[in-house]
């Protein structure tokens, strides 16, 4: 056979086998179920109540850390022991950007200051100081001592800072900030007494921070920002009516925000605003969150009318193609939601809250606070609970792709 004869009979049969694969149907629904969508790969701490409460005993109620492996034949770990080290209080973990380290506050065994477990405002966790715990050898190390209590912390994105508000009564919120090489604070921002901050989170090069704040006569929909380096403030974005859950996409060149029960996108400075979709007045939602592929996951929860069930209906809307769908409905009170690092997946962090008839008899309270965390397919065809909310919490997070 020439080579001329062999080259007509390969070009015959690529021809041939492209008709076929045009002529043949295929069943997009098949082909999509017969792959099995693989959960996310989870590891989970949280802060669990391990001793019943009495009041009047400051050493009463405590809180542990726990990790827990989802789908894995590892057992549940117990990071800390407050009876050793730390008092009742050992609250708000949170997993590093590389997830070797948890952030959490806590205050020291014998303390003699009275933690108000169920955290009233007259105390504002007064007492409690920031802690740096290494997941591994499960060493844990102050990075603050004068107890002065602190709320809204959180690591820099590249790791190397921590910052947090801290809280006094009446309100005197500062933005104070840690070089975690040196250990070395630094003052950002000292507000007046009558202004508290109500929001904080970092910028995605670590190098700014942004916030927004209450005044004593109301509250400020603007929001601001102060650079890390030399702590001056200015607005970001001028707001309007009662705006909030600022939310920055991965890019920095979006913004997404709720505003009158409204979730609305923008511009990174706030211009060419774009509504999104209405929230029902009766209903709240949490902060919008960005994928890698500009698109926002939404959440809106609504309570029944006892206040003892919740149900929180997922839409995801794609910002290029300015389509919105509904993704799934879960019965559950949905605080945080974060994307998969695959994109395929919501984390939704549960919240389960109430007041019981009589009190709980492991916990003595009437009130209950307790945190799960739900994987949704974003196809709407799947969830698998990574963790039921069935126990006393204060406090949950999750690092992604940790074996």
């Amino acid at each position: 056979i020439s080579m001329k004869q062999s080259l007509i009979r390969y070009l015959f049969s690529v021809w041939v086998a492209t008709a076929l694969a045009f002529a043949l149907p295929i069943n997009d629904s098949v082909a999509a179920s017969s792959v099995e969508l693989a959960a996310p790969q989870v590891c989970i701490v949280y802060s669990k109540l391990t001793g019943k409460w009495v009041p009047g005993k400051n050493s009463s109620g405590r809180y542990d850390l726990f990790l827990s492996y989802p789908g894995s034949m590892k057992e549940l770990r117990q990071l800390t022991n407050s009876s050793n080290v730390f008092g009742s209080v050992v609250w708000y973990p949170q997993f590093s950007p590389n997830g070797k380290e948890i952030l959490f506050v806590a205050n020291k065994a014998g303390s003699k200051t009275e933690i108000d477990l169920l955290e009233s405002p007259t105390y504002r966790m007064q007492g409690t100081n920031l802690w740096r715990l290494t997941v591994g050898s499960r060493e844990a190390r102050p990075i603050t001592t004068d107890g002065n209590g602190y709320r809204i912390f959180s690591w820099a994105p590249d790791g190397k800072w921590v910052t947090a508000i801290q809280y006094g009564w009446p309100p005197y919120d500062q933005i104070t900030v840690w070089d975690l090489k040196s250990n070395k604070r630094r003052l950002l921002s000292k507000r007046p007494k009558q202004e508290e901050l109500t929001d904080l989170f970092w910028s995605r090069d670590s190098a700014k921070l942004y916030f927004q704040r209450n005044t004593s006569t109301a509250s400020d929909p603007n929001l601001y920002m102060i650079a890390r380096s030399d702590g001056k403030s200015k607005v970001k974005v001028k707001g309007k009516g009662k705006r909030h859950n600022y939310s920055f996409s991965l890019d920095a060149r979006k913004l997404a925000f709720v505003q009158d029960n409204t979730v609305y996108v923008s511009n990174a400075d706030g211009s060419g605003l774009q509504q999104v979709m209405k929230i029902a007045k009766s209903a709240s939602t949490s902060r919008p969150s960005w994928s890698a592929k500009w698109q926002l996951a939404i959440t809106e929860t609504t309570e029944s009318k006892d206040v003892r069930t919740s149900v929180t209906q997922l839409y995801i809307y794609d910002v290029v193609s300015k389509s919105m769908r509904k993704a799934m409905g879960v019965p559950y009170n949905v605080t945080e939601v974060r994307w998969s690092k695959d994109t395929q997946w919501l984390l939704l962090k549960l919240m389960q809250t109430g007041i019981t008839d009589i009190p709980d008899p492991s916990t003595g309270w009437y009130m209950y606070r307790r945190e799960g965390l739900l994987a949704v397919s974003t196809r709407g065809d799947k969830q698998i609970m990574l963790r039921e909310p069935s126990e006393e919490t204060k406090g949950l997070d999750w690092f992604e792709d940790i074996r």
